[in-house]
């Protein structure tokens, strides 16, 4: 089992049992859905309904009805199983500690995934990658490792 950091959860919502879970993963629509697990502490919980915020999921889990049996899980990080997932790509925090190399050239490792509105970057040494067309050239899960183009382009910090 892979488990992937996609989130955590900043507090109850209502008295029902449900959560706040803060997340900046890439497909939300994939991950929060009625009858998908998601993890915590190494637990499995099983989503059993999900509303929708600007700034945060609320999803009620199987088992948790009151808003007394959300302590346990308040403030703590979540994790999916990528494969319990159907996406064809990469969730964005896969990315962490993943080598990066433009053609040959090993750059480093990821250590640091940030976000804005417009951009999510990774941190590799002292450079910051958008993650866009013009500087990732593909994410290969399998050999752990980012291929990067066009890097001369960029500032170092």
């Amino acid at each position: 089992m892979k488990l992937v950091f996609i989130g955590y959860i900043s507090g109850s919502f209502g008295i029902n049992g449900e959560v706040k879970i803060i997340s900046e993963s890439n497909h939300k629509e994939d991950i929060f859905k009625i009858g998908n697990n998601l993890y915590i502490d190494n637990k499995k919980y099983i989503i059993s309904s999900v509303k929708k915020n600007n700034k945060y999921e609320i999803i009620g889990f199987e088992n948790i009805n009151s808003i007394e049996k959300t302590n346990d899980i308040l403030k703590k990080e979540v994790y999916v199983n990528t494969k319990e997932l159907n996406i064809d790509d990469y969730l964005i925090g896969e990315l962490l500690n993943m080598a990066v190399y433009e053609e040959n050239i090993f750059i480093g490792k990821v250590t640091e995934v940030l976000y804005n509105k417009k951009y999510t970057y990774i941190r590799c040494n002292k450079l910051i990658i958008p993650l866009i067309d013009n500087y990732l050239k593909e994410v290969d899960l399998e050999k752990n490792i980012i291929y990067v183009k066009n890097i001369g382009e960029l500032n170092e910090n």
